[in-house]
């Protein structure tokens, strides 16, 4: 006997007013993403424990993540990971690193981690107070690695809501608003430079030199030329579409505009690591965007002059430059790179395989620091995250390294094979990402929540655009 099928009962028809209001909802759903890295580009600028703005973040991010899920998830066909396998390996390696910094505050019987590597150097104290060591966890500054864990949340938030949005629009919104953010930071990092002292939104921050909504003006730059291959991407689409239907001029220059004054700003920061990548990134992106355009000799000139300018003005800065170079290096007070290396290799020597635990860099750095070089300038982080990683996450964190290293080599190459329509963004996306990658090696860009959430945003647009 067949069963009877059940007929959908016939909706009525939306009135005017519920199709207006249903338009204006998708319409602000595409303000989503970009209003949430906007608020981690302005309030995340920051490595120091503020905990205002990152409280604000935090919630935020949560509050983004639960929108996500509930809404795009149960419409996206693979859910959680709707649209390739690349988005397998940043999500893990953000999900996984939570769960290695938890693991380190798991307290440990004193049999155990007092027979852990670098652990010897507390039992004095307990000597010293007549006690018998109690259970304590891997970290030795368990405080501070309970609070690094919710750096983790807003990068987390960016990547999945890439992940599972329906919205390209909103995607290319986001985009937009980081070239936005740069432009709006210019005018605050000439103040700042003019006015020392003014337009401070962090208490230790570097003064004279434009750091925008930075606390560090590395950082300042490298959020400059991260976002310069982006600026060259929408000046390409501006002259695309300028060429076939004269639309268009107005992108081509605002975009124009933007990439001058990320340029000034990058060489106004005297960050010897931000000029040397912009110059990477410039070299790097301009045959991806410009590919065609430069064939043709009046977009050819016009590329060759603005570079004349560029180097004309790097020209121009750089005796400032290397005068600054020379004093840094003569200055009695001043602490080189290299011993910071030294001093931390000297320290992942005696943590061994373990590390010491997420965050504690700055006290078990104190303990390996050598009396005899110490100056009145310290030293808040290794500036060295292949070196601060391994001292403080051991075996743990040398994984998660090279596993995103991986991802980044399969995502370079699948990006080659890229369909032709898609293929210029994705190169472009991980020429940033490039930017901060090689960054990394000589600072902390990816302690802020800033530059993280910037970077989970390109990461998870790779994937997303490199759909299997």
């Amino acid at each position: 006997m067949n069963a009877r099928r059940l007929k959908r009962p016939r909706t009525a028809p939306l009135s005017q007013r519920e199709q207006d209001a249903r338009a204006l909802l998708k319409s602000l759903l595409n303000f989503r993403l970009p209003v949430f890295l906007a608020l981690c580009l302005m309030l995340g600028g920051t490595s120091q424990d503020i905990v205002t703005p990152k409280s604000v973040l935090y919630g935020l991010s949560l509050a983004l993540i639960l929108w996500v899920m509930l809404i795009d998830g149960p419409r996206t066909r693979k859910f959680p990971i709707g649209y390739s396998r690349l988005f397998t390996v940043p999500l893990l390696l953000i999900v996984l690193s939570m769960g290695v910094f938890a693991l380190y505050l798991i307290p440990l019987p004193s049999a155990i981690w007092t027979g852990l590597p670098g652990r010897e150097i507390l039992l004095p104290g307990f000597e010293t107070l007549e006690m018998a060591p109690p259970a304590l966890p891997l970290s030795l500054t368990p405080h501070i690695t309970f609070n690094s864990v919710f750096d983790f949340l807003p990068p987390l938030a960016v990547l999945i809501c890439v992940a599972l949005t329906r919205s390209s629009r909103e995607l290319m919104l986001t985009l937009y608003t980081v070239i936005f953010i740069a432009v709006l930071a210019f005018p605050i990092g000439l103040a700042q430079a003019i006015s020392p002292g003014t337009l401070k939104f962090y208490d230790i921050v570097n003064l004279g030199v434009p750091i925008g909504f930075f606390s560090n003006a590395n950082h300042m730059a490298m959020f400059n030329v991260m976002a310069v291959p982006l600026a060259m991407y929408v000046a390409s689409r501006g002259y695309r579409r300028f060429t076939k239907n004269n639309d268009g001029i107005a992108k081509i220059a605002m975009a124009g505009m933007a990439l001058i004054m990320m340029l000034t700003t990058v060489l106004m920061t005297e960050s010897f690591a931000g000029f040397g990548l912009l110059i990477v990134v410039t070299i790097l992106s301009l045959p991806v965007v410009f590919a065609k355009q430069l064939k043709r000799p009046k977009v050819l000139a016009g590329v060759v002059a603005g570079l004349g300018i560029f180097i004309a003005a790097a020209i121009i800065n750089a005796g400032d430059l290397q005068t600054l170079l020379t004093d840094k290096l003569n200055d009695s007070e001043s602490i080189s790179r290299a011993i910071i290396y030294d001093n931390t290799v000297e320290a992942i020597r005696a943590m061994g395989w373990v590390g010491s635990g997420p965050g504690s860099f700055y006290d078990v750095y104190l303990m390996y620091e050598n009396r005899d070089t110490m100056t009145t300038t310290f030293a808040n982080q290794a500036h060295n995250e292949l070196l601060q990683v391994i001292l403080e996450l051991g075996v743990f964190g040398a994984s998660l390294m090279a596993a995103f290293i991986v991802w980044f080599i399969v995502a370079s190459f699948k990006a080659v094979k890229a369909p032709r329509r898609s293929r210029k963004l994705i190169l472009i996306l991980l020429v940033s990402i490039l930017a901060v990658i090689l960054h990394s090696l000589v600072d902390y860009p990816l302690r802020t929540i800033a530059l993280a959430s910037f970077t989970a945003f390109n990461i998870g647009y790779v994937s997303r655009l490199l759909r299997d």
